[in-house]
């Protein structure tokens, strides 16, 4: 039954060969009726791997002869008569083949050939326009797969030819004009269209009689999205209504080409020159009108008022709008008036710059609705609309909704404008944007390339009033996108590259510096900043593109949620700690009042309270809590298997690694390195999080040899490769050249590792690293973390060398930042205050260390419980220090007690089955190993070596 569809095909060639046409239209109708989509599925769940793979081909024939017999049926039913059948065919395969361009190339020669023949099929059907989008699609297809001098490409090249012409016709009977002499003149559209330069100085007035044809050429050019030529016809048109009609008697006309020209001016980014223009429109205007509400006025205004927020001067705009409401329009024009629903457009839009996401959400899903039923599909304001919704509700987080928004966009512009319209690249930047979002580096790419390629290509190169290029803000967003790409895949030195060239060109835009495009520009490029050595840098963007939103009049205070969260990271990047936990809390106060909050910004959110709780409040379960919290909103944001989930989860980690539970930081582990090998490979820059954790991980089973192996790949990724490599090789006195901040992670554990294997020497060097590194990102008077931490690591070595006065004022400086810093509950401070006592005491500074030994009792207990074993060693170093202070007795008790914690959690206790023998620690006097008892000598001893 596989091959019916298969096999019914040929048999329905033969009766069409023999011209037996219904024979061969029932076979292909009962087959296909019978077998509705291909059979033999790739994946047949009934066998073995191998065997589908074999069947592959078969697959792929199979899938071949369905969608032949669909377009053999085509064919049929349009040798037959039966147009919209063949219609419905047509359409339903192209889909298909549409579907299958990205499998193989081999595709493209057959969509050619069937869009040539549906093409056809249009023209038949009196639908022009569509007869023209296929055959210039099909001759696109056909001209790339085949040569030009094919017989096929001459006959499609000819049936495109002579639509044109039926065109050009068209527009001289609505015209009354010659337009085939005026495209063939040397003053008019073929001149124009020669002009690629986009120099306006050689354009020359025409005659009053070319009016009309300008004005049609212009509507048809612009609707189109051709925006070059659309520019020069506009000016054209001006520059003839001036020179042939008085502008004191036939002003409309003037005003009119006016309109025309600042419309095609903002479309193509030069915005001044636009808002310029519709200034003279209302100068002209002004002195005629009844009213300041009068239609005449009231339409240039709304136009400048969508051109001034979108150049991102917005205090000018705002008062624009803010008189809307003295005119009175939907009272006595009514709620479906052009004008009203412009209006309610610009106001829209205004809310989305002051943050009111929710009521311009639901304002521009009104617009849509009203020109829907006003407007044709392919409007160019209706477009726009569509567009702004899509964009907010990706801003929402609503990805289903926009997704679903930017499909159907898609289809309608490549089914009436084609796909090289400028609206086309607003929905390539969309579909880029939401695949960078779900994790499709490769697809999104893709798009967001051609956003900007066809941005380029529609929009030229537009002379700015100082008669430089101007370039598009399409064409600077598109590329800030795929530098965001290429930060999020952790190519962070492409990624720098990009930006560096997308801040040139942001200043050859017309957009203000005050504008929110600007902003959240500087708030990705400071991310950027962060991971790449530059935390000071990253701070000051955040500041600059926070003070940007706020600039903006009538600002919503859901508009700063974003700014803020980004700035509480940065800020506990940074070491400020209690300066983060302010933004957080009054965020969260925010929040309390905010009628909508994205997903997006909740997860942050979350992922900023578990940080701070495990940093300030000391709160492990709590941190515990939040990071749960935050994977499963983002998991249900994104998926499971998205690379950000995978990070959080590496940071979870981190906190199960100090409630201890190691089997939780296993299975962390495991899960996001698949989740990140799997969608960066092995060369990505977020492996370094991977091996630093695996690292830490082998160190605390006191593994050290593949601790620092898998910290050795971790240094190769965060540092320079030539310095890493040396470095590792044992060549120290190179200067450290990090590429991302998680450089001084990388030494500090490394560090470490080297301490606990005895390598004094090699720790040093890596620990003086550390701390040269850290004064250099954070500033020499800065008191950051891993300052404070790189000066206690010292000091553990200057004790090993028996410097003890010199570990005594590192790891005292350590201390007094990490008490600033954190606070004197914290677990990092806590074990700094061991280090300091043990320190104190070798110095023979007995009182000051028992006292300090008390104070960490204190704590750990309240952290940890007084029966953990790091509760009780500090009891026994306590015990031991009073003795020696001769407060008390032989420490015999504590000693006893600490070693048999220990027994019970090193020795385990044997197999089921294996016997009924008790660890050490299960007896109930537990041997004293100082008396020589015979069974207890073993294990004590063992304990002794470890």
């Amino acid at each position: 039954p596989n091959f019916l569809v298969a096999f019914w095909r040929e048999y329905a060639v033969v009766h069409h060969e023999n011209g037996d046409e219904a024979n061969a239209v029932e076979v292909l109708k009962d087959a296909l009726a019978k077998q509705t989509e291909p059979g033999l599925p790739l994946r047949d769940p009934q066998r073995a791997p191998q065997d589908w793979r074999d069947r592959a081909y078969v697959v792929g024939y199979l899938e071949d002869a369905h969608v032949a017999a669909r377009r053999l049926l085509a064919e049929l039913c349009y040798s037959t008569g039966a147009l919209r059948e063949s219609e419905q065919l047509y359409t339903g395969v192209i889909s298909t083949l549409k579907d299958a361009l990205a499998d193989s190339a081999r595709v493209e020669l057959e969509l050619g050939k069937v869009e040539w023949a549906a093409a056809k099929l249009s023209k038949e059907n009196v639908k022009h326009e569509e007869a023209m989008s296929r055959g210039q699609s099909a001759q696109k297809r056909l001209h790339k797969t085949l040569y030009p001098e094919h017989p096929l490409c001459k006959q499609v090249d000819e049936f495109v030819a002579a639509l044109d012409r039926r065109q050009k016709q068209e527009m001289q009977a609505a015209g009354g004009a010659d337009v085939d002499a005026l495209l063939q003149g040397s003053d008019m559209l073929k001149d124009l269209g020669a002009q690629d330069d986009d120099n306006l100085d050689s354009v020359t007035a025409g005659e009053t009689a070319h009016i009309p044809v300008l004005q049609q050429e212009f509507e048809a050019q612009y609707s189109k999205g051709h925006l070059r030529m659309a520019h020069k016809v506009a000016f054209k048109l001006l520059c003839t209504v001036e020179a042939n009609v008085d502008t004191g008697t036939h002003e409309e006309d003037w005003c009119s080409a006016a309109i025309m020209l600042a419309k095609v001016l903002s479309k193509r980014g030069l915005y001044t020159q636009s808002v310029e223009m519709l200034e003279q429109v209302i100068e002209a205007r002004v002195h005629r009108a009844d009213s300041d509400g009068d239609l005449k006025l009231i339409f240039p205004r709304i136009e400048q008022a969508i051109v001034l927020i979108m150049q991102g001067n917005y205090e000018r705009a705002y008062e624009t709008v803010r008189r809307f409401e003295g005119w009175h329009l939907m009272e006595n024009l009514g709620n479906d008036h052009p004008a009203v629903i412009r209006m309610q457009y610009a106001q829209a839009i205004m809310l989305v710059a002051q943050g009111a996401q929710s009521e311009a959400l639901e304002q521009l899903k009104a617009v849509k609705e009203k020109q829907l039923s006003t407007l044709v599909h392919y409007h160019e304001e209706l477009l726009g609309t569509q567009v702004q919704l899509a964009e907010l509700q990706v801003r929402m987080s609503l990805f289903e909704d926009a997704s679903k928004g930017v499909e159907a966009l898609g289809s309608t512009i490549e089914k009436h404008l084609g796909t090289q319209a400028f609206a086309m690249s607003e929905v390539r930047y969309l579909q880029g944007w939401l695949m960078l979002l779900a994790g499709d580096y490769k697809g999104s790419d893709d798009f967001l390339r051609e956003a900007a390629r066809i941005a380029s290509l529609t929009v030229g190169k537009p002379l700015g009033e100082d008669g430089k290029v101007r370039v598009h803000p399409m064409v600077v967003t598109s590329s800030a996108k795929i530098a965001e790409k290429s930060m999020s895949q952790g190519r962070f030195d492409e990624a720098r590259n990009i930006y560096d060239t997308v801040l040139k060109s942001f200043y050859a835009t017309e957009l203000k510096p005050t504008s929110l495009s600007f902003a959240e520009l500087q708030e990705v490029y400071a991310s950027l900043c962060e991971r790449t050595g530059r935390p000071i840098e990253s701070l000051q963007r955040l500041q600059e593109a926070s003070e940007i939103r706020q600039l903006v009049p009538g600002m919503h205070a859901d508009a700063m949620v974003h700014s803020n969260v980004l700035l509480a990271q940065q800020e506990i990047n940074m070491g400020n700690y209690r300066g983060a936990r302010e933004t957080v809390d009054s965020t969260l106060i925010i929040l309390e009042k905010a009628t909508f909050c994205p997903r997006l910004d909740k997860c942050s959110l979350s992922h900023l309270q578990a940080q701070l709780a495990f940093l300030v409040e000391v709160d492990l379960d709590g941190a515990d809590a939040h990071y749960k919290e935050a994977i499963s909103l983002q998991q249900a944001l994104v998926g499971e298997a998205h690379p950000s989930v995978a990070l959080l989860q590496l940071e979870h980690a981190y906190i199960l690694m100090e409630k201890k539970d190691f089997e939780g930081v296993d299975s962390q582990l495991k899960v996001a390195n698949s989740t990140i090998t799997l969608t960066f490979g092995k060369a990505t820059g977020h492996l370094s999080a991977v091996h630093r954790l695996q690292g830490l991980v082998h160190r605390n089973k006191g593994k050290y040899e593949e601790a620092d192996y898998v910290l050795q790949s971790a240094l190769l990724v965060d540092g320079s490769r030539d310095w890493a490599a040396a470095f590792i090789a044992g060549d120290y006195a190179r200067p450290p050249q990090p590429r991302t901040v998680q450089v001084v992670q990388d030494l500090e554990a490394m560090g470490r590792v080297q301490y606990r294997r005895g390598h004094f020497e090699a720790a040093d060097h890596m620990l003086k690293h550390m701390h040269s590194v850290s004064l250099s990102l954070y500033g020499e008077d800065a008191e950051h973390p891993t300052t404070a931490r790189a000066l206690v690591g010292l000091s553990d070595l200057r004790v090993e060398y028996g410097q003890y006065v010199e570990a005594e004022a590192l790891c005292r400086k350590g201390l007094d930042m990490q008490k600033k810093i954190l606070s004197t509950k914290h677990p990092h401070t806590l074990r700094t205050m061991e280090q300091y006592s043990r320190i104190l005491h070798l110095c023979g500074d007995f009182e000051n260390a028992a006292n300090l030994l008390k104070d960490i009792k204190q704590g750990l207990t309240a952290f940890l419980g007084k029966e953990h074993l790091q509760v009780r060693l500090i009891d026994a170093r306590l015990a031991m220090i009073q003795y020696a202070m001769g407060i008390q007795k032989r420490p015999r008790a504590p000693l006893i007690q600490c070693l048999a914690l220990i027994e019970s959690k090193i020795i385990k206790a044997p197999a089921a089955g294996a016997g009924k023998a008790k660890p050490a620690a299960a007896k109930k006097n537990p041997a004293n190993p100082m008396k020589g008892d015979a069974k207890a000598g073993a294990p004590a001893a063992d304990l002794k070596i470890s």
